[in-house]
């Protein structure tokens, strides 16, 4: 519950600057994740056009992070304009999820990429899980699929 709280903040402070005028661009939706689950996803976009705030909440943590708690990742947005692509990427250390693939003591690095074309509200991409703090590349533990639509709000 504490957990998103802090989310949630984050995600209210995000959306605004200090007159209160919302700055950014949400987007919203329930994405299928491993073709048999699901995963709640928020991205907000900054007003700089390059930042971008994510929320995710999954049905099943495949033993790397709580399910009943939000992850909340900062990262960037990457415009391929010669593609009408946009790709978000994020990343996020968490720490040791008790009795899962990282064991109890090793910190678990989440790394995040989806896909855009166009205008389009469909994304897809994944979430990558590795075993180490701030460990983003190499060989994964577990790579979460993740594809559906994110409609602007």
């Amino acid at each position: 519950m504490r957990a998103a709280a802090i989310v949630c903040a984050l995600l209210a402070v995000a959306a605004c600057d200090e007159s209160g005028t919302q700055v950014v661009t949400r987007y919203r939706g329930t994405l299928t994740s491993e073709v048999i689950d699901t995963a709640d996803v928020t991205l907000l976009l900054a007003a700089d056009g390059k930042t971008v705030t994510v929320s995710l909440q999954f049905s099943n943590g495949y033993g790397f992070f709580d399910p009943s708690s939000p992850v909340a990742m900062t990262g960037r947005l990457d415009a391929y304009p010669e593609s009408d692509l946009v790709a978000y990427a994020a990343t996020l250390t968490i720490p040791p999820f008790g009795g899962g693939p990282c064991g109890d003591t090793t910190p678990v690095s989440l790394a995040l990429s989806l896909v855009r074309r166009g205008g389009d509200a469909h994304v897809g991409g994944g979430l990558a899980a590795y075993c180490g703090a701030a460990t983003y590349a190499g060989n994964p533990q577990r790579i979460l699929r993740l594809q559906g639509d994110l409609p602007a709000q």
